[in-house]
Parts: C-alpha cells; structure tokens; sequence
C-alpha cells in the first residue's frame, strides 16, 4: 500500500505533537541551597541590655493643632547599665506626642561628661482594653494640662505599653559604637513622681 507525502507529514506532526504532550520541556531551574545552608550563614538575631534611662516631667502643653500635638519637656533623670551611665540633662529636649506616637528629642550626658543626643521614638498603647472601648479624651485648650496619664479618665489606671525604636547621635571615642548600633526599647509610666523608665537593648 503507498502512502503519499501529505499523510506522511501528517503522521509525523501527529508524533511530534504527542511527544510534547508527554515529555515536559526542560527549562533552566534556579539552584536551590541545601536546607542545612539556610541557617548555617544566618547569625541569629538578639538583644543584649545596653541601658536605661528615667525621665521626669513636671509640665505638658498642648500645641494648638489640628492633631493635638502635645510639648512634654524633660526635667531630668538619670541613666545607668553596663554601656552607658550618666544623666538626663534637664530641659535639654522634650517629646512632641501626638495620639499614641512618640517622638522625642533629649539629651544625655555620661559619666565623663560626653553629651549625646537621643531621639526617641515609637508607639504607646492601653493595654487589656479594645480600641472601640477607649473614651476619646476632650479637646484640651492652649496651655491646658493634660492628664498625668495621657489618658482618659475612664483609663487612668489602664497601664500603657511602649515600644521604641531610638537613634543616637554620640561624639566619636568611648561612645562611638552608638552611631553604628541598632536599638529597640520598651518604657513604663509611673506616677508620684511623674517619671517614665525606658530600657534599651542592642540588636546583635
């Protein structure tokens, strides 16, 4: 039986188009490491107390603005840990609060005398209590005081949570390895005296 050249192509595109269908093209696969490397060149990340700072407050005035900003000056406090001792330079800078955002602005001096500037900043929270149950707190006038909490008074015995990311500008010498650290921190707020008590730890 003859087979002409029209069914022989035809066959052979058939073939073709099978042996596709079953074999997968290969295609260029990135390397994958070995489970073992993931962790092996990856340091584990960890914190190392550094220090702690207080601050003590005496006064906060409420800037005129459409957020509420709030002018908290630092008083003084001191300063103590295994890598860094010293003071809080009074009325050397303040935190500028606007609802649960910190941002302050101090200066520090340490033992021998070294000043060194901190910006402070994160986030405060109510704990135990839920976001729709929080009373706003009323509008406060120029110059008012706000509450010793910062808090409504549905909430003043509601403890606060903070958590910090600072950043330090340090004089090159003993404590120059403050311009080259990663830090995180939490605070605490007491009252009787009205002071806040803030932790710092390396990021190693």
């Amino acid at each position: 039986m003859s087979i002409d050249r029209r069914s022989l192509l035809l066959s052979a595109g058939v073939a073709a188009a099978a042996a596709c269908a079953t074999t997968p093209a290969s295609e260029p696969q990135a390397r994958r490491p070995e489970p073992e490397s993931l962790t092996g060149d990856i340091p584990v990340i960890g914190l190392r107390h550094a220090f702690s700072v207080s601050i003590f407050f005496e006064e906060r005035i409420t800037i005129a603005s459409v957020r509420g900003r709030v002018f908290v000056p630092a008083v003084g406090g001191e300063v103590w840990g295994p890598r860094l001792q010293g003071r809080v330079v009074p009325y050397g800078g303040a935190d500028f609060a606007v609802g649960g955002a910190l941002d302050a602005h101090y200066m520090l001096e340490a033992s021998d005398g070294a000043l060194i500037y901190i910006n402070n900043r994160g986030f405060m929270k109510a704990i135990g209590v839920p976001p729709a149950a929080r009373p706003a707190p009323a509008p406060l006038k120029p110059g008012e005081i706000l509450n010793q909490r910062m808090q409504g008074t549905a909430l003043a015995d509601v403890p606060l949570r903070m958590r910090l990311t600072p950043t330090f500008d340090a004089p090159e010498g003993p404590h120059g390895w403050m311009n080259r650290t990663l830090f995180v921190g939490h605070g605490g707020r007491f009252m009787n005296p009205d002071h806040t008590i803030f932790t710092y730890y390396e990021v190693l």
